[in-house]
């Protein structure tokens, strides 16, 4: 089988694993993808299946690594930069230190510079397996911002870890200096070419987006690029690739703030494409590593001298030492947390993507051209120590984090909805006159409030008879004071009478309606045309007295339909609240497409475009302030920031359907 028809299979394999997560959400997604992968290896060419060990750093973990960076935190790396760092380096050294030495105590046959190595590849975390186990479980966002900042940097330590081990098995030597000296250069000199590199980009692409060069065609490829060419530079130079890569995605997360509002189209399609390509690189690695769990158990029984149970007793002993130093290292230094709390950040210590690509990174043959000793046994290793760090804490988690009622969490987030929307209605309503278009954008935006509830028919029919008597006694007022004729007047008030009918279903009454309003309207068509070809044939004085009648019946209708509707819309706005929104949004939908059937031009949708523009910008500023307040979450914001650019796009690249 070709490369591409493996790999064409394999992400094939993760769009059905996916698909399976959707339908029982309740075991985490990477093992479902670990079937497929175990499914696929019986497939006679997927029996021997082996990835270019060179490539799959920056193939498969370049862009993951900086899709993790760009949507980071910085307020909160800021915050807990020295926690982090402390996690990220002293952590991970001391982790490699104890759990090589023990390794090779127990596995003497394993030399101490290999031991050391399967520590590094051991140690890092992956916050992509965290939220995978952890989906339906609320963890603390303090320490979930703590996690994530973690990965990002103890991915690089790791990997530099790995780097000194496998030197020193080389050259059969190793110097404290020499290896302090190697991770300073690799560590520090991988973050500034990043920072360097990453700020080149984004010099880049804001040049472009300066010259309003805004093709999606030709800014994506270069923002999907970044991380591949970026890694590559770093490591030609001898530095952390990974490093490098963590620094260009934080300043492009400083990029992505920049843009957020000045080119939304932009922002959506690069971010839906990192998602998409994220999510297909992360699961592609459970998949694979699900497709050569047999194949590696395979040749351990054919040429290995150890047993697979004593490899599985060193894989649970790993994960044991692991946790226990996460948990005396939360305990002892993490402030402000409980012994639970310590116990719930040793078990998110879950390990995944980076800890197999860094197994797999290990060279087929030694530098003298001989085989690689024990790499199997290796790679077995990490494969089960990363099940086993994702199936203790599926089981123990739950005991330890109380689970959220999930129809409360999002009653939360539709709650936080509404006030966003009433805060831009109200910001709308002083900032722009009154108008269709006004009312237009201002009926979408209740359309995006907390879908789980449905007003009740009773509220909805009670608001239709409100407007609808609201309108007809303006009417009257017109006719009262005779602005508009007895005869339009009467015509204009059974349009009205049918309109209403049609929101309360089908009735003989209703059917009566209809069929009163169409001939009426049939009879209007026929009369128009006649008047336009008798029109044709009389004199010019007769000319200006027909367009003259046909111009103030015209005036008659607009004068009642604006004025009628101003009135109906204006009641709904004095009463709206966040507990009847949902019926005075639908009363709002029927009165605005009756109006705009009536009057629609080019130029009042454009207004009413640029009227959305101002709405989404409003949304974003108060999403800002609850940030800035304390009232929301980091996450709910990032939530919210998401949904208002996908209605954004939506809306702003529709603009046909308005103008049709």
């Amino acid at each position: 089988m070709d490369s591409l028809s493996a790999i064409l299979l394999l992400l094939g394999g993760v769009v059905i694993a996916n698909v399976i997560a959707v339908k029982f959400p309740k075991v985490p997604q990477a093992f479902y993808q670990i079937g497929i992968g175990l499914a696929l290896s019986l497939l006679p060419n997927f029996q021997h299946f082996e990835l270019n060990p060179e490539l799959f750093f920056m193939i498969i973990v370049a862009p993951i690594i900086f899709n993790e960076a760009q949507n980071t935190s910085r307020r909160a790396l800021a915050r807990n930069i020295l926690t982090t760092l402390s996690l990220a380096i002293i952590l991970v050294g001391t982790t490699i230190i104890v759990t090589g030495f023990l390794v090779h105590s127990v596995l003497p046959d394993l030399s101490l510079a290999l031991a050391f190595a399967l520590a590094a590849i051991v140690t890092p975390t992956d916050t992509v397996a965290v939220s995978s186990v952890t989906k339906n479980l609320p963890i603390p966002e303090s320490m979930m911002n703590i996690l994530e900042n973690e990965s990002l940097f103890n991915d690089a330590s790791g990997i530099v870890g790995l780097s000194l081990a496998l030197t020193a098995f080389s050259s059969g030597t190793f110097s404290m200096n020499e290896g302090l000296s190697a991770f300073s250069t690799s560590f520090f000199g991988g973050l500034l070419i990043g920072a360097f590199l990453g700020l080149v980009f984004v010099k880049i692409r804001l040049t472009l987006l300066n010259w309003h060069i805004e093709d999606t065609a030709i800014m994506i490829p270069i923002e999907i690029i970044t991380p591949f060419l970026i890694y590559f530079i770093s490591e030609e130079l001898g530095c952390s690739g990974i490093l490098a890569v963590v620094a260009a995605g934080l300043i492009h997360g400083v990029q992505k703030d920049r843009l957020r509002l000045s080119s939304t189209k932009l922002q959506f399609i690069s971010s839906s494409i990192w998602k998409v390509l994220t999510d297909a690189l992360n699961g592609f690695v459970f998949v694979v590593l699900g497709l050569t769990l047999p194949t590696v158990t395979s040749d351990l029984l054919k040429s290995s001298g150890f047993n697979s149970l004593i490899l599985l007793a060193i894989s649970i002993g790993i994960y044991f030492i692991m946790t226990l130093m996460r948990f005396l290292w939360s305990h002892c230094l993490l402030k402000n947390l409980s012994t639970k709390d310590d116990f719930t950040f040793a078990l998110s210590g879950i390990h995944g993507t980076i800890t197999l690509s860094m197994a797999y990174s290990l060279p087929l043959v030694t530098v003298s051209g001989i085989e690689f000793p024990m790499r199997n046994e290796i790679i077995f290793i990490a494969a089960l120590v990363i099940l086993i760090s994702m199936l203790v804490p599926t089981f123990l988690l739950p005991h330890l984090i109380t689970k959220k009622n999930e129809i409360t969490i999002l009653e939360n987030i539709g709650e936080i909805r509404s006030k966003m929307v009433i805060y831009t209605v109200e910001q709308l309503n002083v900032t722009n006159i009154p108008s269709p278009e006004r009312q237009t954008v201002i009926e979408t935006l209740y359309n995006q409030q907390n879908f789980l509830k449905r007003p009740k028919k009773s509220d909805f029919y009670d608001l239709l008879e409100k407007t609808q008597e609201i309108e007809e006694n303006i009417l009257h007022e017109l006719l009262s004071s005779g602005q508009v004729s007895e005869k339009n007047g009467s015509w204009y008030e059974k349009y009205l009478a049918t309109t209403y009918q049609s929101t309360r279903g089908f009735s003989l009454k209703h059917l009566i309606m209809h069929l009163k309003f169409y001939s009426l309207h049939l009879f209007k068509h026929f009369a128009i045309k006649k008047g336009k070809k008798a029109l044709s044939q009389v004199t010019e004085d007769q000319k200006n007295t027909f367009k003259k009648y046909y111009n103030n019946t015209k005036d008659d209708f607009i004068l009642m339909e604006e004025s009628s509707y101003q009135a109906a819309i204006t009641y709904l706005t004095s009463i709206t609240t966040v507990d009847n929104s949902m019926a005075v949004t639908l009363v709002r939908q029927f009165l605005s497409v009756r109006h705009r059937r009536m009057f629609s031009n080019e130029t009042e949708l454009i207004l009413q475009n640029n009227i959305f523009i101002n709405a989404f910008q409003l949304e974003y500023n108060f999403v800002q302030l609850q940030l800035e307040q304390k009232l929301i979450t980091p996450a709910t914001a990032n939530l919210l920031r998401e949904q208002i650019s996908y209605d954004e796009m939506v809306y702003m690249q529709n603009n046909e359907a308005y103008l049709s």
